[in-house]
């Protein structure tokens, strides 16, 4: 999915900046477009992949994440460095979606 915003899409933000905020210079510096990104369920994904995983997953918080960006923050840095893991985030593992 490419990232870069079009010349279009740059025009019409350099026109919009002029015409509502005419003392800044409608100069990008820099531009990206992100994805919103859901799960299936609508809840986000937090934590190892597997048991023997050595990749922490952290995604799908469109919707949720923004708002609760501290609380999950708190959650990834402390499993991830293996300092404290949380109980009851069921709902949230990535394992959740295995089939069994």
């Amino acid at each position: 999915m490419p990232r870069e915003l079009t010349r279009a899409e740059m025009e019409k933000v350099t026109e919009i900046v002029t015409e509502f905020f005419p003392d800044l210079t409608p100069t990008i510096v820099r531009s990206d477009a992100f994805p919103d990104l859901f799960t299936e369920d609508r809840n986000p994904l937090l934590g190892w992949l597997d048991e023997n995983s050595r990749v922490y997953c952290a995604t799908g918080f469109s919707g949720k994440g923004f708002k609760m960006a501290t609380g999950y923050g708190h959650i990834a840095a402390h499993e991830a460095l293996g300092k404290q893991t949380i109980e009851g985030l069921d709902f949230v593992r990535p394992n959740r979606f295995k089939t069994r």
